[in-house]
């Protein structure tokens, strides 16, 4: 009975809340139409070093300066100018160091483990972020919703596999803050639709590069400070794939990654579907559990096809993947699981449904802009830079990367909105991820569910 409540509870929540602001503050904000400059006009350099070098278009390490350097600013995340810095340092088997300026933070063991050494070597010295965190929440649920959504999302915590639910725990312990804002940081985006993303994908025919590419913006609510306290965490959790992603301490899941698979991943809220799906399912996995198992545990495009089967999901999704062999985005309902792949060697994805028995009128400038790649006949890492810059959504565009999924290389740029006027930098993954031959468990496992 008490279950049963919770489920309506949460439903209710979803609905009013969702239906404050529907479907974005990505979305109503920010996706108003507008005349994005023509991608690929000035072809910028990739930056390697943030001193003004160019980047190897393999192995991510300094290259030659023959090149002109970008033109485009440092992000202070980067050049140092930022308010905050996270300070380099080791604890138990993790450490957090800068790589081209860039703070990357590697960290090893169980779950437990791992969210010690992030509490201790990020959310500590960054304690800030969670209070923003618990700001924005209480700007954002209205004061007469929040008991029920604090329920929802303590019924919600309830169904973390317990590997998450010690990552967070010991992530609070560590770094001494209020677990329950962790707790609604990792919930909260189930019942409010916040992020909305971009994706571009492009094959290795289609590549100038010699490989496929994967490039992408990560668009967030905007949070004044919070995109400061970005870096790059390279996870190496016990009995699973390695896997490096741009995050935020106190985050299970940031919507993008890539393990030493070489796969590449990234998800994209969605509204309700045309068949009329219900856009929220307690019974289901929450996009921060789903998103990790995804990348823990899967190696290819065809395990990534195959895993929401096996996987119910709390909300609607898009999911894009990436890998040597091919690319597809998975259009994952709480019915049903549709899949498009790659178009003449070019795949998209943004905030809404594109597969014919799910896609409504919805139209997305953003989407327009990212399948306008199909004029041009290659693509390499400048041009998709281009795409991804004319998709921004200002402010709330805090990450954008290329991933470069065969020689594990990623392209990154971190901080205040847009993330796309600013340099890329270029950091070679295959040493800091390890070797690929990583065993992990089966894609179709489900473990540790519940208490």
């Amino acid at each position: 009975m008490f279950r049963a409540v919770l489920l309506i509870v949460a439903a209710i929540v979803c609905v009013l809340v969702a239906g404050i602001r529907p479907h974005a503050t990505a979305a109503s904000e920010l996706d108003a139409p507008k005349a994005p400059a023509e991608p690929g006009q000035r072809a910028s350099a990739v930056a390697g070093p943030w001193t003004g070098g160019t980047a190897s278009r393999s192995g991510g390490e300094e290259g030659s300066n023959t090149r002109k350097p970008q033109t485009r600013p440092i992000s202070p995340v980067i050049n140092g100018n930022a308010v905050f810095r996270y300070p380099e340092g080791r604890y138990g088997s993790g450490e957090l160091r800068y790589i081209k300026g860039v703070p990357v933070l590697i960290v090893r063991g169980s779950h437990r483990e791992i969210g010690e050494q992030i509490g201790r070597l990020a959310l500590k010295p960054a304690a800030q972020v969670a209070d923003l965190v618990g700001t924005y929440a209480n700007q954002n649920i209205p004061k007469a919703l929040r008991p029920l959504a604090d329920a929802a999302v303590r019924s919600m915590y309830a169904k973390f596999p317990r590997e998450y639910r010690e990552e967070l725990e010991a992530m609070a312990a560590a770094a001494d803050v209020d677990l329950s804002v962790l707790v609604t940081a990792n919930t909260i985006i189930d019942l409010y639709e916040m992020i909305g993303c971009s994706s571009l994908m492009v094959s290795s025919a289609r590549s100038t590069t010699g490989g496929p590419l994967y490039s992408r913006n990560v668009d967030a609510p905007y949070v004044k400070g919070l995109a400061e306290f970005s870096l790059l965490i390279v996870y190496h959790p016990d009995g699973c794939h390695a896997f490096a992603m741009p995050n935020l301490p106190g985050f299970l899941m940031f919507s993008s990654g890539m393990n030493c698979r070489g796969l590449a991943v990234g998800s994209h809220s969605v509204p309700a579907p045309l068949d009329r799906s219900e856009r929220f399912d307690l019974a289901g996995e929450s996009s921060a559990v789903a998103g990790r198992r995804l990348i823990e545990g899967c190696g290819t495009v065809d395990e990534v096809r195959n895993w929401p089967e096996q996987h119910r999901l709390m909300r609607c999704v898009s999911i894009a993947a990436c890998d040597r062999d091919g690319q597809c985005v998975l259009e994952v309902t709480t019915k049903r699981v549709l899949s498009r792949s790659s178009k003449d060697g070019l795949c998209c994805a943004t905030n809404h449904f594109r597969h014919d028995d799910l896609a409504g009128d919805e139209k997305c400038w953003r989407y327009d802009v990212l399948d306008g790649a199909r004029k041009k006949d290659r693509l390499g890492i400048e041009e998709v830079a281009a795409f991804m810059k004319a998709a921004n959504q200002g402010k709330m565009t805090i990450h954008t990367m290329v991933f470069e999924v065969s020689p594990l290389v990623i392209h990154l740029a971190m901080g205040p909105g847009p993330a796309t006027d600013y340099r890329l930098t270029s950091i070679g993954l295959s040493g800091l991820l390890g070797p690929t031959t990583t065993t992990a468990p089966s894609p179709r496992r489900q473990s540790n569910q519940g208490p």
